[in-house]
């Protein structure tokens, strides 16, 4: 031991009772040989490698695909009808406010107008064309027969008149004031009438005044007033007829019926009151003296009137008396007979 009192002291004896008993070091066993060398490894590498070279051709193609190529998002057939209708009858108003020029003011139509007339067709023929790229879309899906169907082919036989009228008008033989197409020509020939009944209406209400009168220049006059409006009449007759041949011969429908059309309703009816109209004049005109008469200087022969037969006075019936009502005669009443008193017997003498 040390004699520096700072110096560490040494390790402290174990006891025997505590100390481990003494075990030898044990024997290592040798090594198992070495395994030959596994292919998984190699067999993933090369599939990884493999597969990446498939992918990135497939992952590149659809990144291209997506850059390049738009998805087209499924149609709406009515949506898409109802916006290319409503440009259709847009275009169609506005065409119309320029034709209402030629026949409320008889105003020829001016170059810009008919450049928008033209742009207004344009607008009509796109309408078409999208008519029939949607009855192919219906035809791909199979619902020719819905009612969406039904709904678009109603509206063709409209846009049809509307495109054929607009080709009437930019005919280049249609000038003014005589322009084609149907609703020029077709209102011209309805003002005409208007107003050529206005005027049979006022020779009405002063033909018995100039019958009266008997001035043969007057009549004469009036007599070839009458028959200028009965040629009025028949001359617009006439046109409403030949505007409606042409429309079913335009619109390639020759059976085609008014209840299918607006406008060839409005023809016939128009046609209808020019007849009527016609019929009035030619009777209004026989009521006047004829040529001869008036060249002679006769008064009107006053036909004969029927000679009304007088019927023998009715025989005044006398009043009917009234059945006297029966009167029910009541029962009489039986008196109760009354109780004679007992005679008294007489004694025997």
């Amino acid at each position: 031991m040390s004699d520096d009192p700072a110096a560490p002291s040494g390790p402290k004896p174990i006891p025997l009772s505590q100390a481990q008993p003494f075990r030898p070091p044990a024997t290592r066993k040798a090594p198992p040989p070495a395994k030959p060398p596994s292919n998984v490894k190699k067999v993933l590498v090369i599939g990884i490698i493999v597969s990446t070279a498939i992918l990135i051709p497939l992952v590149a193609w659809r990144v291209y695909l997506k850059l390049t190529v738009k998805v087209v998002p499924p149609r709406n057939v009515k949506v898409e009808w109802e916006n290319a209708w409503q440009l259709a009858k847009g275009a169609h108003r506005e065409m119309f406010a320029i034709q209402s020029k030629a026949w409320v003011g008889g105003e020829e139509i001016k170059p810009e107008d008919l450049q928008k007339f033209k742009s207004g067709l344009g607008t009509l023929q796109k309408t078409a064309e999208k008519y029939y790229d949607l009855i192919e879309l219906m035809r791909s899906q199979g619902k020719l027969n819905s009612q969406e169907a039904s709904d678009i082919g109603g509206t063709q036989i409209i846009l049809k008149t509307w495109i054929w009228d607009a080709h009437g008008v930019l005919d280049p033989a249609s000038k003014a004031p005589d322009y084609g197409g149907l609703y020029i020509p077709m209102y011209r020939a309805e003002k005409r009438m208007s107003e050529s009944v206005k005027s049979l209406k006022a020779i009405k209400l002063t033909a018995l005044e100039i019958k009266s009168r008997w001035n043969a220049a007057e009549i004469q006059k009036t007599v070839d007033e009458v028959k200028k409006l009965r040629d009025e009449f028949a001359a617009c007759r006439d046109e409403f007829q030949r505007l409606d041949d042409e429309l079913k011969k335009g619109l390639t429908l020759p059976d085609l019926m008014p209840d299918k059309l607006g406008e060839l309703e409005d023809l016939r009816t128009f046609a209808a009151t020019a007849q009527q109209c016609f019929k009035e004049a030619r009777e209004l005109r026989s009521e006047f003296p004829g040529d001869e008469d008036l060249k002679a200087g006769l008064p009107p022969k006053e036909e004969p009137k029927p000679e009304q037969k007088e019927e023998p006075p009715k025989k005044e019936e006398p009043p009917k008396e009234e059945p006297k009502k029966e009167q029910k005669e009541e029962p009489k009443k039986e008196e109760p007979k009354k109780e004679e008193p007992p005679k008294k017997e007489e004694p025997p003498k």
